[in-house]
């Protein structure tokens, strides 16, 4: 791509001119045109004065792609994060639980016009003896919370809000609101089984979350607050408990747990369930990819996908259901997630485009102009050199990144 550049002026305030692109309309790409932004903002009129000239060379415009679900425990390794999802075109993050302390160790690296965007729940919201207690004392035992010295200083009750009864609940919600954070988490798990399996010592905590009758509270509080409130599902019952409790939406489609076939039952959706998450405007995010993380035999991964997570998907898609794309994956982005929905068949390349690049950034900031590439949307875009909607693998060949009128240089770049 060629491009000419006025000295002097600073790269948040240059007007872009992009010559020769061919722009994501929602459905498909328009034939090559000229677009600008103009301090951050994109302008379809030509202003008075462009700093900077892009040729796009026909490369194809989509919005920035986001990650619907991931977490973010390596606070001194933030950079790489960030370097990571740029380079895989991810602007726009939701973290689904952090650490206060790590978090605000990483602030910094965050939401500016150069890095990438960022909400996080901080701590969730569990049962005694609760997912994801098994996950902190993983991150603990590798050295994640920092040195072992360090790591004894911090309780799990720090890192996860683990709570019996509303009064605890009661009690832990000022400090849970003193962190700032931008939504709320809960973690529910076989809910159909919770009084049994809370009593069963023999449980780990990866079997058994927080008390579905608490979830309404949580959400009261929450909503009070100006706060969403986001739920962890193992089970189609866990499912049903958070839409029960008034969640605004659900992390995970129903499926993580499963160890054999005969399990998939408790995991299936049905049209009512799927009907009523759209009349609540419940968005779901997929998070597919832990099925081809090598933790399932392949026969058994390649039955989850097609006799679990395909029904459920379409059953969600009919019904209206915002589709949201997450991956889940600890130091990965969504990029994987995206190219497994196509390549599983559970969504065309359309489906994942748009989900991807439109619908997940508007839900995870729903009060900004972004997923769009029209006049008063933020300044921000991929330029991918071959066409997504022929083949999916393309939105890794990334041309151009700009991310509100700053085009951004990663190490890849020549």
């Amino acid at each position: 791509m060629g491009q000419h550049a006025a000295r002097g002026v600073p790269a948040a305030r240059r007007t872009l001119e992009f010559r020769n692109g061919r722009w994501f309309t929602g459905r498909g790409f328009t034939a090559p045109g000229t677009r600008f932004i103009v301090r951050g903002v994109f302008r379809t009129a030509r202003p008075t004065h462009v700093d900077t000239v892009l040729d796009l060379a026909g490369g194809y415009v989509v919005p920035p792609f986001a990650e619907g679900h991931n977490h973010h425990v390596e606070p001194d390794s933030m950079a790489a994060y960030v370097a990571r999802y740029q380079r895989d075109g991810v602007f726009y993050v939701q973290d689904l639980m952090a650490l206060p302390a790590m978090r605000a160790r990483f602030a910094s690296a965050v939401n500016t016009a150069a890095s990438i965007d960022l909400v996080s729940p901080n701590q969730g919201w569990t049962g005694p003896g609760g997912h994801p207690l098994e996950v902190i004392a993983q991150l603990r035992a590798a050295g994640l919370l920092g040195d072992s010295a360090a790591a004894a200083r911090v309780p799990d009750t720090a890192a996860v809000l683990v709570v019996r009864t509303a009064a605890d609940v009661a009690r832990r919600w000022p400090g849970f609101r003193a962190g700032h954070p931008d939504f709320v988490k809960v973690f529910l798990l076989h809910s159909e089984a919770y009084a049994a399996r809370a009593a069963d010592t023999a449980r780990t905590p990866a079997d058994r979350g927080l008390n579905p009758t608490l979830v309404p509270g949580i959400v009261r509080r929450a909503h009070a607050a100006g706060l969403c409130v986001s739920a962890h599902v193992n089970t189609a019952v866990d499912f049903r408990a958070a839409l029960d409790g008034g969640v605004d939406a659900i992390a995970h489609l129903p499926g993580i747990g499963i160890r054999t076939a005969g399990e998939m039952p408790a995991y299936r959706l049905t049209e009512a369930d799927a009907r009523r998450a759209a009349h609540w405007h419940v968005a779901v995010t997929t998070t597919v990819s832990w099925v081809h993380d090598g933790s399932l035999d392949p026969a058994l991964a390649r039955r989850v996908v097609d006799e679990l997570m395909r029904p459920n998907i379409a059953r969600l898609r009919a019904a209206g259901v915002p589709l949201l794309v997450g991956s889940d994956q600890f130091r990965q982005t969504s990029a994987a997630e995206a190219q497994h929905l196509v390549a599983d068949g559970l969504f065309t390349p359309a489906e994942a485009l748009t989900a991807w690049a439109v619908v997940t950034p508007r839900a995870i900031f729903p009060g900004r102009r972004i997923g769009g590439l029209t006049d008063g949307d933020e300044g921000s875009l991929l330029v991918l050199a071959g066409d997504p909607l022929r083949d999916f693998t393309n939105t890794a060949r990334i041309r151009l990144r700009v991310k509100q009128g700053i085009v951004l240089r990663i190490a890849e770049d020549p």
